[in-house]
Order: C-alpha cells, then structure tokens, then sequence
C-alpha cells in the first residue's frame, strides 16, 4: 500500500515514498499443538537485523530488498517483533 508520496523527481528517476507491505509464510517447524501448551494459540519472535555480529533474529526471516534502492532497507528499519 502507497501511505505517501514524498517526491517524484523524473529527470533523475528517484522517488521517495512511504508503503506499507506485508510478507506471510507458513513454516511447519513453527507450529504445536494448543492443547499441548495450556491451548497457546498465538506467540511472537524478535526479529533484529543480523548486523556485523551475525543473526540477532530468534527465527528465520526472509531478506528483502528493493530494486534499485537508493539507500538499504537495514539502515531504514529498526527490528521489531512479529
């Protein structure tokens, strides 16, 4: 989803925008059964980005890029749960 549009500069090809997007993937390692753990039906992950010392995350989580990104996504995302 497009929240902004901040600038669209068409002689050097540069836009910047705000958008929202959400990935979903289904991961069979990742589930139980409720009854098993007093009925826990839902539970949440830190998910950090990986830095110089190697992966922060407490799971798997895809990387994702834009094409022809003016400036890295890991240096405009802070880590978050999900």
């Amino acid at each position: 989803n497009f929240h902004r549009v901040f600038s669209v500069d068409v002689v050097n090809s540069n836009m910047d925008l705000m958008v929202w997007f959400e990935l979903y993937w289904v991961d069979p390692r990742l589930t139980w059964n409720p009854e098993d753990y007093g009925n826990l039906t839902k539970t949440w992950f830190w998910i950090g980005d990986g830095g110089a010392g190697g992966e922060t995350s407490e799971i798997w989580t895809p990387d994702v890029e834009l094409w022809n990104l003016e400036t890295g996504l890991q240096s405009s995302l802070d880590g978050s749960y999900a």
